[in-house]
C-alpha cells in the first residue's frame, strides 16, 4: 500500500470495490502466515482449491494495473505533454473501429492514444487505418476509420502524447 501513495492510488476504495476478491487474498495470506509461523493447520487446500484464490489475486492485479495506467494518463494530461486530435463521429465493430476527422496530425499503425470520457482514461493502440475503404500505414489529414485493440464509448475524446 505504501508503494502506492505517491501515485495517489487509493486500495481502500479499490478494496471495497473488490470486497469477494479481497476476502479470498487475505484468507491466502492468512494461511500462510500461519503455516510460516508453525501453527497447526486442520485444512491445508489441495491444488484443486486454488483456482479461486488465483482467480481473486488476477482481477486485483489487473484492476490495480488498470489504475496504475490510468494514472500514467492523467500525468501526461497534468504536464501538457498531448494534445486533442478528434471526438470519434461513427462506431462499428463493437466500438473498435471509429471515424475521425484528422486535421495536419500523423497517425501511424501501432500508434498509442489516450482515450477520455467523463474524466476517465484508458489507451488503446491503433492497428489498422483505412481511408477510403483502402488500409494505409498512416495518415494526415481528412476522415479516417481508426481501427484499435480495446473498443471506446461513444463521446470519447482521442488524444495522442506528444512526441
Amino acid at each position: 500500500i505504501e508503494a502506492l501513495k505517491p501515485l495517489n492510488i487509493d486500495l481502500n476504495t479499490l478494496t471495497s470495490i473488490l470486497h469477494r476478491e479481497t476476502i479470498k487474498i487475505d484468507d491466502l495470506v492468512g494461511r500462510r502466515n500461519d503455516i510460516a509461523h508453525g501453527v497447526e493447520i486442520d485444512n491445508i487446500l489441495g491444488i484443486s482449491e486454488f483456482e479461486d484464490f488465483i482467480s481473486a489475486l488476477q482481477i486485483y492485479m489487473t484492476n490495480i494495473f488498470n489504475i496504475i495506467v490510468e494514472q500514467e494518463i492523467k500525468y501526461h494530461f497534468q504536464e501538457k505533454n498531448v494534445f486533442y486530435i478528434d471526438e470519434p463521429k461513427k462506431f462499428f465493430q463493437n466500438n473498435q473501429v471509429c471515424i475521425i476527422n484528422l486535421k495536419d496530425t500523423e497517425l501511424k499503425i501501432g500508434d498509442i492514444l489516450f482515450i477520455e470520457k467523463n474524466n476517465r482514461f484508458s489507451q488503446v493502440t491503433i492497428i489498422d487505418i483505412q481511408e477510403d475503404g483502402k488500409s494505409i500505414k498512416s495518415a494526415n489529414k481528412g476522415e479516417v476509420g481508426l481501427k484499435i485493440d480495446n473498443p471506446i464509448k461513444k463521446n470519447s475524446k482521442i488524444w495522442k502524447k506528444l512526441t
